[in-house]
């Protein structure tokens, strides 16, 4: 199975019909031969970094990386499709901030984020830090 790459000026159009509300989620992933929950998907997104637009091009580092979990995660949920996902993570601000908790929090999937060392005693995250100080 071949895995389809949009166009950003498709996804666009895609969430901007949905946004009007005029047809239903369901007709427009047959109008435009997709899933359902791939225009949720790509809804959420638009709307979570719609103020985006106006804040002059400022981006942080963090920001991005957030950006870029989250789009990992959504693109594996699009490919493989899961009924429900376990997110193992260390507890770094690029995988727990506002970003990746709303995608982890709605309702499409339903999705348990576990931090190591917090919600898991048993994970290499002590042996990364070390890691991390012996490098730096």
């Amino acid at each position: 199975m071949t895995r389809r790459k949009f166009t950003s000026k498709f996804k666009t159009k895609v969430v901007l019909e949905a946004l009007k509300e005029r047809q239903t989620t369901q007709e427009l992933a047959q109008k435009f031969d997709i899933t359902s929950q791939q225009i949720n998907l790509w809804k959420r997104e638009f709307l979570s970094e719609a103020e985006a637009v106006f804040d002059k091009g400022t981006t942080s580092k963090k920001s991005e990386s957030a950006a870029a979990i989250k789009s990992l995660i959504q693109d594996a949920c699009i490919e493989h499709q899961p009924e429900k996902l376990q997110f193992l993570t260390d507890g770094g601000s690029e995988n727990v901030n506002s970003i990746v908790s709303d995608f982890i929090n709605s309702p499409d999937i339903p999705t348990k984020h576990i931090v190591a060392q917090k919600d898991m005693v048993f994970s290499n995250s002590m042996i990364e830090a070390v890691n991390k100080t012996i490098k730096h």
